[in-house]
Order: structure tokens, then sequence, then C-alpha cells
């Protein structure tokens, strides 16, 4: 009789805390989710790290630069247009598109 009182006052006790964060959930503003690094490996995403490893393409090319450099806002301030050297918005917006058709697909 003593375990199915601890078990019932165990299933209210929990049932409590999800109605709370129930209320919670429904009178926020926003919730923002936030994952470990390699969440997404089993979705079908590259990880970030490891030579190759979900990398864009170009960045094998241009070991001058990195996943961390590329993932910089700052690319949109600068000019627009193609470039040899790769310092202008495109190469942002390049990869900032095949990382988006990235997610988008997987």
């Amino acid at each position: 009789m003593t375990s199915i009182n601890q078990s019932q006052t165990i299933n209210t006790n929990v049932q409590s805390l999800v109605n709370r964060a129930a209320e919670l959930v429904l009178s926020c503003d926003a919730i923002l989710f936030t994952s470990g690094a390699g969440m997404g490996v089993s979705s079908g995403l590259g990880t970030f790290r490891g030579i190759a490893a979900g990398v864009w393409p170009p960045l094998l090319k241009h070991p001058e630069f990195d996943f961390t450099d590329m993932s910089n806002p700052q690319w949109f301030e600068l000019p627009q247009g193609n470039s040899e050297k790769h310092n202008t918005a495109n190469f942002g917006y390049a990869f900032w598109a095949y990382r988006y058709n990235a997610y988008t697909s997987s």
C-alpha cells in the first residue's frame, strides 16, 4: 500500500511540474533552443571540425579561411562583387547559402 501512495505522489508531482512547464511555454514571448556541437550529425549535417568534415568546398581550396571566419556576419559589410582574393560580400553570401541549403535539406 505504501508503494502505491508513493507512486501516486510522484505522479502528482510530475504532473504538477509538467503543467507548470506548459503554462510557462504558453505564456512566453519566445523560446530559444540551443544544442551542443555534433547534434545535427545524425540528421546528415557535417560537423564544423576536422578536415573536410561538412566543410564548404571552397574552404578546402583556401586554408586561410576557416568555418569561424566564414561565420562572421562582417562578410556582409564588405563590397559586393567577385574577386580572386575572395574578399567580397559575395564570398560570404555563397558560404551562407551553402549552409542554409545544408540545413534545410537535412
